[in-house]
């Protein structure tokens, strides 16, 4: 889901402080312009401001559990150079400008223009301001002025020998949303790829989580190792769209994702760097929302996969959101029994922060994890939107959403095709969840093995000690890595070898 980052605070299981009110206080006023040089023409959209107390450019500060505050305002036709007033009246997390906690801050002004594109923060394109430094106390009235004059970098990776940049226009997905669509995807060569040019290779396909994307990743100048001995292609799919994953998954908002992986981007990947194009000579291994992603790919596309291996996967069961039953009579995102329902948790039982907090901020700031559950997991709304599954003053569950999440929930799936998925998956699965998962996705992963125990087994599901990121490192992942290219070398063996 997240990529770990130190968060502020790391708060006790009973709750949020609660803010300072100063009924003196109106708050913080910021005073938006942009110029013509980084918006040329009218902007409608939404501006946001970003303050942060620790990071000198608070636009790098959104990610991960860390919350620092933001306020927005949505605007039609600004023009360069017009103001654009930003004060109590702003859309804000945690809380109004009035009752901003006192401090000194550094504030940075964005425009929301690439809406197209995960994370607005980081977004190319979108323009944004030079930090100013200002002192908040409360009592005194406060106007800080930012001009929105440079543009977020457009960040080329820089292929190597051994790293490549593969991107594929996406005939399936550029049809879906009306716009052009690419799949992009970076490819670890092995030296023997330079050595043997008539030889063919294996896919190794490794699905990053939430917050991955194809910028993010290391482009080394050395060969792919060989995995366990097996020289292969490594490939790295960006996971990246709109809301902020694709989750590798075909889904009424974001398009047939999956399908267009499958069809479009893998045998392009072939074609060029020599892959076998066979079901058996491409392996999937995803962690987070990657491991969700793989699992959902092997279940919808179990021809095109020789074995799939996932590891601290997203729900799979969705009795178990999180710690939710969405299916349940009455059930809520932000209540547990009275308690404030925690995101993530350390192993002692401090919160990193809580399911409301982070509905809150996405209600400000978009490319958020729950605003990609809606989009990968739920129906459209009416309004072209993903329909919003729970109420965001409330968190009560809208019960027909969920039941229309149930097309996603993999428990379900398998359920649904267990005849016909049962022959194909049969030792071909692996899945791993730690017994303190960070992201409370321990239960899904045990209901999902539940499941899997009364359709007859034949896939393998295990709890191993350790918490969301350290299950990767555990004493069992080399079996692990044994199973997931057994299909393989069986399939090489039969086959004579790594023939073209």
């Amino acid at each position: 889901m997240l990529r770990p980052l130190l968060p502020l605070l790391l708060l006790p299981l009973g709750g949020p402080p609660r803010a300072f009110e100063d009924p003196l206080s109106s708050g913080p006023t910021f005073t938006v312009r942009f110029t013509r040089e980084a918006h040329a023409g009218a902007f409608t959209g939404r501006v946001l401001v970003l303050l942060s107390k620790d990071e000198p450019e608070p636009r790098l500060a959104q990610g991960g559990p860390r919350l620092d505050p933001v306020a927005a305002l949505d605007v039609a036709g600004a023009l360069p150079g017009e103001p654009i007033v930003l004060g109590a009246d702003a859309l804000a997390y945690p809380v109004p400008l009035p009752d901003l906690e006192r401090g000194r801050y550094h504030a940075q002004a964005l425009l929301d223009v690439e809406t197209g594109a995960p994370f607005p923060c980081t977004a190319p394109g979108n323009p944004f301001s030079a930090p100013v430094a200002f002192e908040f106390h409360g009592a005194e009235a406060v106007s800080v002025e930012l001009v929105c004059d440079r543009l977020a970098p457009r960040v080329e990776p820089r292929e190597t020998r051994f790293a490549r940049r593969v991107e594929v226009r996406s005939r399936l997905l550029s049809e879906f949303h009306g716009r052009p669509i690419a799949l992009r995807a970076l490819v670890h060569l092995p030296q023997v790829f330079f050595d043997e040019p008539e030889r063919c290779f294996p896919l190794y396909l490794s699905l990053g989580g939430f917050g991955a994307t194809l910028d993010g990743y290391t482009w080394p100048d050395w060969p792919a190792p060989p995995l366990d001995g097996t020289p292969m292609l490594a490939v790295y799919p960006d996971p990246t769209c709109a809301s902020g994953h694709s989750g590798f998954a075909d889904s009424a908002n974001e398009g047939p994702f999956g399908r267009a992986f499958v069809e479009e981007l893998l045998p392009a990947i072939e074609r060029e760097y020599r892959g076998f194009g066979e079901r058996d000579a491409r392996v999937l291994a995803g962690h987070s929302s990657g491991g969700w992603g793989a699992l959902w790919l092997m279940l919808h596309y179990p021809d095109a996969f020789g074995a799939c291996r996932a590891s601290s996967p997203d729900p799979l069961d969705f009795h178990d959101f999180m710690g939710v039953d969405l299916y349940a009579e009455g059930a809520n995102l932000f209540d547990a029994a009275g308690r404030p329902r925690p995101f993530a948790v350390l192993d002692r039982g401090w919160a990193l922060g809580y399911l409301r907090e982070l509905s809150d901020r996405e209600r400000v700031l978009r490319g958020g994890p729950l605003a990609y559950f809606e989009a990968v997991l739920g129906p459209r709304g009416a309004d072209g939107r993903p329909a919003p599954l729970w109420d965001r003053e409330t968190g009560a569950i809208d019960p027909e959403v969920a039941q229309a999440w149930a097309r996603q929930d993999l428990a379900l799936v398998l359920r649904r095709r267990w005849e016909e998925l049962a022959p194909k998956l049969e030792g071909r699965v692996s899945i791993t969840v730690g017994d303190r998962d960070t992201y409370l996705l321990r239960g899904s992963v045990e209901l999902f093995r539940r499941t899997v125990d009364e359709l007859g087994g034949g896939l393998r599901v295990r709890v191993v000690s350790g918490d969301h990121f350290s299950v990767r490192s555990h004493e069992g992942e080399r079996e692990e890595l044994d199973r997931l290219l057994a299909p393989y070398r069986s399939w090489r063996r039969a086959a004579g070898g790594e023939r073209p």
